[in-house]
């Protein structure tokens, strides 16, 4: 009897700190998530990017330290690297850099659905040939999960990420 009665006391403390923790992991999205769209509204954020799908292609997992995008005031920094380092055409040696892309923001728009949901809208020009480019990032209400397009002279790129305030967090930048 005593052995059931431990058992049924030890299985209520679970269920309490199990409601507990929920509750603590719900404030702090909440408190992230006031954090990303204060961030989003001041235009000082990095979006760190998870998977990649392009033209129609299978979705490609992504290195986040080296695949995101940073938008600081009105100075925005692209980085693609897919993690492949050489590759052989026709008995030649080529080895690849990641793909990356500075530029002005011309033109930014940030909207709030009836959902919660942000969608910011952002041109770009670079200095170099084809180096303009679209974005789209839409934020999920409550978290800081992202889903980003970014439309270039090539077509359109569709990222799944997490957006971050700048100060928040660091990525590795190629030389």
């Amino acid at each position: 009897m005593k052995i059931l009665f431990l058992y049924i006391s030890l299985f209520g403390c679970c269920i309490t700190l199990m409601a507990q923790d929920r509750k603590v992991n719900t404030v702090e999205s909440n408190i992230l998530f006031e954090q990303v769209v204060k961030a989003l509204e001041q235009k000082r954020f990095i979006v760190r990017f998870n998977t990649m799908d392009y033209r129609s292609q299978r979705r490609k997992q992504l290195d986040n330290e080296t695949n995101f995008l940073i938008l600081k005031d009105d100075s925005i920094f692209y980085q693609y690297d897919d993690g492949r380092r050489e590759y052989r055409l026709h008995g030649s040696e080529f080895y690849m850099v990641p793909d990356m892309s500075k530029g002005k923001v011309i033109d930014i728009k940030i909207n709030k659905d009836k959902k919660g949901t942000y969608k910011l809208y952002m041109s770009t020009k670079g200095k170099a040939r084809h180096s303009s480019y679209t974005i789209k990032i839409v934020l999920e209400n409550g978290t800081n999960k992202c889903l980003a397009t970014i439309k270039d002279y090539w077509g359109n790129h569709y990222y799944t990420g997490t957006l971050y305030p700048l100060y928040a967090t660091t990525v590795m930048k190629a030389n």
